[in-house]
C-alpha cells in the first residue's frame, strides 16, 4: 500500500528537475577542469549518473532511508574522487607532458 500522499507525477517531475540542476552544475565544473572528449557525451553521462542517483534518493526518502542513501553516495563519491586524483597526479608527474 502506498502511504505517500503526494501525486507521483509531481514527485517524479521534481526529481527530474533536481537531476537536471545537478547536471548543469556538475557540467560547468567538469568543463572548468578540462574534461576531455565530446561535450555531448560528457553531459549525457553526467545526466545518466545523476538521474540514477536522484531516483535512488527518492526511493530512499519514500522508505525513510534517505540518510543511509546519502551516506552511501558520499562514500562512493569520496572513493571515486580519490582514485581520479591519484590518476591525475600520476599523469602529471615531472617529465610528462601536461
Amino acid at each position: 500500500m502506498n502511504t505517500d500522499k503526494r501525486p507521483s507525477c509531481d514527485w517524479d517531475t521534481m526529481l527530474v528537475a533536481f537531476a537536471a540542476d545537478l547536471t548543469n552544475a556538475a557540467y560547468g565544473v567538469a568543463l572548468e577542469h578540462g574534461m576531455g572528449g565530446s561535450w555531448v557525451d560528457l553531459e549525457l553521462d553526467l545526466w545518466k549518473a545523476l538521474a540514477e542517483t536522484v531516483q535512488k534518493w527518492g526511493a530512499a526518502l519514500a522508505t525513510g532511508q534517505l540518510a543511509e542513501a546519502l551516506d552511501t553516495t558520499a562514500a562512493t563519491f569520496r572513493e571515486e574522487s580519490t582514485h581520479a586524483q591519484r590518476q591525475n597526479h600520476a599523469y602529471r608527474r615531472p617529465g610528462r607532458p601536461s
